[in-house]
């Protein structure tokens, strides 16, 4: 399923090729250095030794986008992003809440463990473990299932929006927002950057 999600998202998204799906390795993240390109970098002769030995020197320098930031490999951080939503949806059927709670950023954790705002969306809980078993009781009652994927947006290099279809239609509001920490993305506030 996993593979087939990220297929139709990249797709969607005007990807041509079917991405590899596991996690990135170090030196392979953005922002990381191979430690050999470090190394060659630092001694001022990029890529001299390398390319006597006949092997891959250094990378391209990463593009900018039109904020100045880093571009983002869309591409391999939407495979990321489908992960972590399989991994919200494996919580919810087996009411794993340590798992889902791993998937939330901190803000997300306050926002509904407070029960002034739970109360104010009109859900029936009073702290972050009660929610979540409402939102598994739910999905249960309602037969609700994940949602397919209509499309990522990148609002930056550190959040990202999704998109689902509902009856063969893009939802205009976003499902989800994803924000980024380190290495690892996280469900979290459409306020948090």
């Amino acid at each position: 399923m996993l593979v087939s999600t990220a297929l139709a998202v990249l797709l969607a998204a005007g990807c041509s090729s079917t991405p590899a799906v596991e996690e990135a390795a170090p030196g392979d993240r953005p922002g990381d250095t191979p430690p050999q390109l470090a190394r060659e970098e630092q001694a001022g002769e990029p890529g001299k030794e390398a390319a006597a030995a006949g092997t891959e020197t250094a990378a391209e320098p990463r593009p900018e986008n039109e904020t100045g930031q880093p571009a983002i490999d869309e591409e391999r951080e939407t495979v990321s992003i489908v992960t972590v939503i399989e991994r919200l949806e494996d919580s919810y059927r087996t009411q794993d809440y340590e798992l889902w709670l791993n998937l939330l950023t901190p803000a997300y954790r306050r926002r509904y463990s407070d029960p002034r705002h739970l109360e104010a969306e009109g859900w029936d809980a009073a702290d972050l473990r009660s929610f979540f078993k409402l939102l598994v009781k739910t999905r249960k009652r309602e037969n609700i299932g994940s949602l397919e994927i209509s499309r990522v947006e990148f609002v930056s290099p550190t959040k990202a929006l999704v998109y689902v279809l509902l009856a063969g239609e893009e939802f205009p509001v976003p499902q989800h927002t994803f924000i980024r920490r380190g290495d690892t993305w996280y469900k979290g506030l459409k306020e948090e950057e």
